[in-house]
Formats: C-alpha cells, structure tokens, sequence
C-alpha cells in the first residue's frame, strides 16, 4: 500500500485543478435544433427572444414562449436568476451564450445579508429574519462558502425549541410560525456577512415531459432539494455544469425525527440513456448525481444506458448513489451503466450534519439490506475515490454476478476510516488498512488498481 504523503497527494490536487479548470472553462459548443430563445437580465419581457438583441429577462416569460419539441433556451453568460424552473417540453436544450462566467441559477431569492431585516430578540445572540418565509430553510450559506448548520427534530437531541439554539452559525425554522428563521450570531448576520443565501425546499429545474433534455453550461446553487430533478426519464444530458450547495431542506418527519434530502442530480424511477458528464458538483447535502427508485409499479424497474463521465464531486456525503428495487418483483434491472474517469474527493461535507453519519463515494447498498440492487454490464473504471469521513465504497447486491467490475481506480483513504465494502453477502465494513489492497487486486481481481493510505485526517472532508 502507498503512503499517500505530500507529493502524492498533490499530484491527485494537479489532476482535480485541472478537470476543474476544463469544467468551468468549457465553450458552448451544441449545435441548436428547432427555434433558439434568448435569455438576459439586460433583456425585456416584451420582446420576443429570438435574438440576443431582442432577449427576455425573467423566467416568468419562459411559461409564455411558445416552446415546441426539439427547442433550445440560451440563458446569457454571467447573469442570474433566481427561484425555479418547470421545464414540461420534450427534447428541449437549456444552454448558455455569450462571454463570461456560466449563467447561475440560484434558488435563494435574494441575497439575505440585509441588516435591517434581520430583528435582535431577547435571547442571546439571536437573530430573526424580520418576514416569516413560508416555506422551509434546508440550510444557509454565508460568503459563498460558510455553511451554517441547521437544527432539526431528533437530531442530536434537538427538541424544536429555540432556547436549544445557542451556538454560532445555528439556524431554526420554526414551522409552527410559517417557518420563521431565527440564526444565531454575534453580531448582526446582515452586517456580519456580504452575502447570505437561503436553500428554500424547492428544486430548480424540474423536469416533467419524461423525454429528451440536455443541460449544458449552466451554474446550479442554493437549492434545498435537487439541483436537477425529474421521475421516470429517458434521454437526459447534463453537461459542463456546476452544481453546488444543494439540499438539506425536510423531506418528511417520522416520528419525532426529521428526514432531510438533496441531490445534485436525480432520476428517481425508470431510465434510458442518461448521462452527467464533464460536471463540478460539490457540497450535496446528500448525493451528487443518482438513478433510484423503490416505489412499487406494475411492471419492472428498467434504469439502462447510464453514464457518469468525467466529473469532479467533491465534499457530497455521496457523490454516486444508485438504487433499483420495488417490493415483490424479480426483474427489475440496471443494464449497461458505467462510472468512468470520475475524481471523488472528500465524502461529508455538511451532509454531515445528517444523524446517521454516513458519507462515501459510491452508494449502491446497505449493511444487512435486502435490497437486491441487479445490475449487468456494470462497469466502474479509472475513477479517482479520494478520502471519506466514514467509508470509501459500499456496493451490494444480492447476487454476485450484479457486483460491478472495477478497473484501474484509485482508493485514498484516512487511516482508521472504512475501506466499506463489494462483496455478497454484505454484512459488514472492512476497515481501510492493510489488507485493503490485497482484497481490491487479489479477492476483487483489480490487479492495476492504485491503493494508498494517508496516515492522519486532515480536515479536508469537514
């Protein structure tokens, strides 16, 4: 096993600056079919978008564009907008035009950091925003990079009380009061900060036609459920996008606990030919791209031609997730899926806040589940798993031959942490020590695989 020192793991830091770099930089380069719409925050709702001089502004106006199959929707390079999108056409393109940065599409209304609207109560340090919002916070990011951590029923003890609020950067939604927000601060958040964005339990793009979308260029953030979300699909493309600080808005309570979700991006139900490539997705409170289903139809559960390529996934507490399974039906399957030349750095990240406390690279099972996760031609190559919080891997089936075969990846990994697991039956972690690399090349059979131990933790899945 390699002791991934300084210079190791600076040449794994060369490899990820320089797909991100590809990623971010990427040129706009689809060729557009059908009528071309034009979107700018220079433009006017009163013109008809058929040219970058007579582009609208708002996403209202989307609604009202007399969109057809085949169309395309070129959002301008360096604007904004704001809130969320139901996209119901089928084979539409979303893409981007012009100079500049990647259009951004955020689904925090405004930017929060506002200091007359934030109401000093009589509690220590505790801040009200001065308007209920109606809808639920899943989690607050200040200066574009500061997470704040959110108090929900049941975790850790919490009780849905605002006396329990008491430590910096805490937030409550109180849901009794039409979701007022109350933030714990030393000083006056709105003063504090330059900017505050609000994840509102809503996704951004919502796709509803079931058929033929491709999303290209576009910046993904502050949203509290998915990034890019849709059932039943075939034909999705995500492509040279960023999509970031996503999720952590409530799912459902059971009990007396709260259950939170957010994925970058999701397929959850049926699927042919899906892909999410050349994409920078970070900071997913939950997973970073993911095919899934466990709803009971009437016929099987078929997720085909799915292809996760060249991606940077950094700081999801999953940054691949995949389940396939119904109750009481046998022929669901996964057919011809491949996972290649992704880099997975730094499983947790403020996932980690969830009260299970787990985070790793590839999700694709459960200790003890019966879950049969089937897969064939499943192919998982040249992927980079760099560093998790908890486990690297965990991949189950209920049938060997539906195990994915793995060639030539790279496994880094905390001394102490959890390799996790590729084996049936799965009923347990192995640890990442040293028989790690003798199970990944001898018992898996991944004899050009690069295995290498980084001795102490060092922060960087926080």
């Amino acid at each position: 096993m390699i002791i991934a020192d300084k210079k190791f793991l600076a040449e794994i830091d060369a490899k990820a600056d320089a797909l991100k770099e590809k990623i971010m930089n990427a040129k706009d380069e689809i060729e557009h079919t059908g009528t071309v719409y034009y979107f700018s925050n220079s433009g006017c709702d009163l013109n008809d978008g058929l040219s970058p001089d007579t582009a609208v502004q708002s996403l209202e106006r989307f609604y009202s564009l007399p969109l057809k199959e085949g169309d395309t929707v070129l959002f301008e390079r360096g604007g904004l907008w704001r809130g969320e999108l139901y996209v119901r056409v089928k084979n539409i393109t979303i893409a981007a035009y012009g100079e500049g940065e990647k259009p951004r599409f955020y689904g925090s209304l405004k930017n929060y950091a506002v200091p007359h609207e934030w109401v000093k109560t009589d509690k220590p340090n505790i801040w009200k925003y001065v308007r209920p919002f109606d809808i639920d916070i899943g989690h607050i990011v200040c200066n574009g990079k500061i997470h704040c951590i959110k108090k929900c029923l049941g975790h850790y003890g919490f009780n849905n009380t605002l006396d329990e609020v008491k430590n910096d950067l805490e937030f409550w939604c109180d849901r009794d009061d039409r979701n007022t927000l109350y933030f714990c601060s030393e000083q006056n958040p709105g003063e504090r900060f330059f900017s505050i964005e609000m994840h509102r339990r809503i996704s951004f793009f919502i796709l509803r036609s079931g058929q033929g979308a491709r999303l290209d260029n576009l910046c993904i953030k502050y949203v509290g459920v998915h990034g890019i979300s849709c059932g039943s699909f075939n034909d999705l493309h995500v492509t040279n996008c960023e999509i970031g600080y996503i999720g952590g808005g409530i799912q459902y309570t059971k009990g007396t606990s709260d259950t939170r979700l957010g994925n970058g991006v999701e397929i959850y139900g049926l699927c042919n030919d899906y892909s999410v490539e050349n994409c920078y997705i970070h900071d997913c409170y939950d997973a970073g791209v993911t095919h899934q289903s466990k709803s009971a139809y009437d016929y099987p559960l078929i997720m085909e031609n799915i292809r996760y390529t060249d991606n940077l996934f950094e700081r999801c507490i999953y940054s691949i997730e995949y389940f396939c399974d119904q109750p009481n039906r046998d022929d669901d399957m996964m057919k011809h899926v491949r996972m290649t030349g992704n880099i997975c750095r730094y499983a947790g990240g403020f996932g980690w806040q969830r009260p299970n406390r787990v985070a790793r690279h590839i999700q694709g099972g459960w200790l003890n589940c019966k879950r049969k996760y089937p897969a064939e031609d499943y192919i998982v190559e040249g992927n980079i798993f760099d560093r998790s919080i908890d486990t690297l891997v965990s991949i189950s089936s209920v049938k060997d031959e539906h195990l994915p075969i793995m060639k030539g990846n790279t496994y880094i990994q905390y001394a102490g942490k959890n390799y996790g697991a590729n084996f049936v039956p799965y009923d347990r972690y192995l640890p990442f020590d040293d028989e790690t690399e003798k199970f990944i090349k001898e018992t898996k059979g991944e004899t050009d695989a690069v295995v290498a131990v980084v001795p102490e933790y060092d922060g960087m899945c926080d």
